[in-house]
């Protein structure tokens, strides 16, 4: 019967290796150093910093993902991977219109915020006039921006 401990040891530094790697990879190429929010003016610091940095991955871990489908995150990624290269000009909080609706309903399906939402965050962005706006909220202790939540409601007729 052979010994299995230098395989046994092998494996492990293979593991170990790998796990640092990851990461290496996850958090120390990052742009931009993410802090949980913990006020809008907070997060909107945040968004701004990473979009200075245009760092895509910052903003995308901005968002509260809990019930978002994969393609509304996808969606998501795309458009900040687009925002990230237009110039901008300033990053505001601004408040929703006193008739705003944050959950529809259209075709059988329920789209609410992935978090109860307070307002937007604005981008303003050149040419003068255009916006790139996303609600945010507030979960726990911790502000966040939100995307939609779908939910099958009945069958579309």
């Amino acid at each position: 019967m052979k010994n299995r401990t230098p395989l046994i040891v092998t494996s492990l530094l293979a593991l170990l290796i790998t796990a640092a790697l990851l990461i290496w990879l996850f958090t120390g190429n990052a742009k931009h150093t993410y802090i949980s929010p913990t006020s809008a003016e907070q997060l909107r610091g945040e968004f701004e910093s990473a979009l200075k940095a245009k760092d895509v991955n910052g903003i995308i871990g901005m968002f509260y993902w809990q019930g978002v489908s994969d393609d509304f995150k996808s969606q998501t990624s795309q458009e900040i991977g687009e925002l990230v290269k237009h110039e901008w000009t300033a990053v505001r909080l601004a408040p929703f219109p006193a008739d705003y609706q944050a959950t529809i309903e259209a075709n059988g399906v329920r789209y609410r915020p992935s978090v109860p939402v307070i307002g937007w965050v604005v981008v303003d962005a050149l040419p003068k006039g255009n916006t790139a706006q996303y609600q945010y909220g507030k979960s726990g202790d911790t502000f966040y921006l939100s995307r939609n939540v779908q939910e099958k409601i009945a069958e579309p007729k």
